[in-house]
């Protein structure tokens, strides 16, 4: 090409005979030996993206996020792999390491199943890029293995895995006066695992109803929202009202000014005041609940596998079983209601059919079997 732009015309056999003559040569670029190994490891496993940035519709445990994260320490690198809830932005699990080798990743799913795995479902999705780790034959096995669903960003488009980046950013920001001092692993580990229990429990978020990622996930499960975050903003309030007192002193407040503010703060403090005690106690009823239910769910583990349900079994699950009247007395398709109550949790009730606000009134009763423990 040089020769044909100075107006030189020449074949190029002619060329290579001419270079052999003079011992030219011309070096040519080698393949990256890294880049075959990473499409070695990869198999052409690529998922589908089954979010397409569809993050918080789907409700909680239903989207999860994973990525992994460099954090620098005195000059070289540690590694930080997360799952993250992409609805109630709880870290569900997470995992550092000083190498990238692909364990600790398979070591934070395994910690997700673990820890959560109770609460998670088949139609559970694990969202990430397209790296080596993610598109391992170790990683595709464990996450199909633990009876979840792949998911995968397009190639180079860091937007389909927007949350799981704005965590990082948001952590690295509020550990950038920490992180660098740290001289050893174990040091910046035990930083990492104190910022991820206050994420976790005490940072709260404008968006997830002023409550940290906890309490969040617990009030859109129950609907309850925390009294602890009620206890939190009647502290608040109790500042906001001295230095409103100071203020009026100082004269920076008129006396006008001071009785309507304090009136407000009076009305919402008193009614902080009767809310968290219910709060508290609705709460201790929900303990002792989960607590039966733990221990019905362990009883009937010892049962799992027997065929026959013997009147031995019935005695040590059931307490009694009440049969309603039937709608109609002369009726062969008229309805008969059986309402069974459990030992340890009570009654299971069945969902409402569609349409229905309330559940429908149970039917007057016409026996009771009461079966002894």
């Amino acid at each position: 090409m040089r020769l044909l732009h100075m107006g030189i015309r020449m074949n190029v056999k002619k060329i290579r005979r001419l270079m052999r003559k003079y011992k030219l040569t011309c070096p040519i670029r080698k393949p990256n030996p890294y880049r075959r190994l990473q499409r070695s490891i990869r198999m052409g496993s690529a998922a589908e993206n089954l979010v397409n940035r569809e993050f918080e519709s789907h409700g909680p445990r239903a989207i999860l996020l994973t990525d992994i994260t460099y954090i620098p320490l005195c000059g070289r690198f540690c590694y930080l792999s997360t799952i993250l809830d992409a609805c109630t932005k709880q870290v569900l699990a997470y995992a550092m390491s000083e190498s990238l080798e692909v364990d600790f990743v398979l070591e934070t799913v395994q910690l997700l199943v673990k820890h959560h795995g109770i609460s998670l479902s088949k139609e559970t999705v694990i969202h990430s890029d397209q790296g080596t780790h993610y598109t391992s034959l170790k990683f595709i096995q464990l996450v199909e293995n633990s009876a979840l669903r792949r998911s995968m960003s397009r190639r180079g488009n860091c937007w389909d895995n927007a949350p799981q980046e704005s965590f990082f950013g948001h952590m690295k920001d509020e550990l950038a006066s920490e992180i660098p001092g740290r001289t050893s692993f174990e040091a910046a580990k035990a930083s990492i695992d104190r910022w991820m229990d206050y994420y976790n429990n005490d940072r709260c978020q404008w968006d997830l109803a002023k409550l940290s990622p906890n309490e969040y996930y617990h009030y859109i499960t129950t609907g309850e929202y925390p009294a602890g975050t009620m206890r939190r903003r009647r502290e608040e309030l109790s500042k906001l009202f001295k230095r409103l007192y100071e203020d009026n002193v100082l004269g920076r407040v008129t006396d006008e000014q001071y009785r309507m503010l304090a009136g407000d703060y009076t009305v919402e403090q008193k009614a902080l005041e009767e809310q968290i005690p219910e709060k508290e106690a609705r709460l201790e009823k929900l303990k002792a609940a989960s607590a039966n239910v733990n221990t019905f769910v362990e009883k009937a583990k010892q049962y799992t596998a027997i065929d026959e349900l013997t009147p031995e079994l019935l005695r040590l699950f059931i307490q009694r079983i009440e049969v309603g009247e039937r709608t109609e007395k002369y009726s062969r398709s008229s309805h008969q209601s059986i309402r069974i109550v459990y030992r340890d949790i009570g009654t299971v009730d069945s969902a409402m059919e569609q349409g229905e606000a309330q559940p429908r009134i149970a039917p007057p009763l016409s026996e009771v079997f009461e079966l002894p423990a």
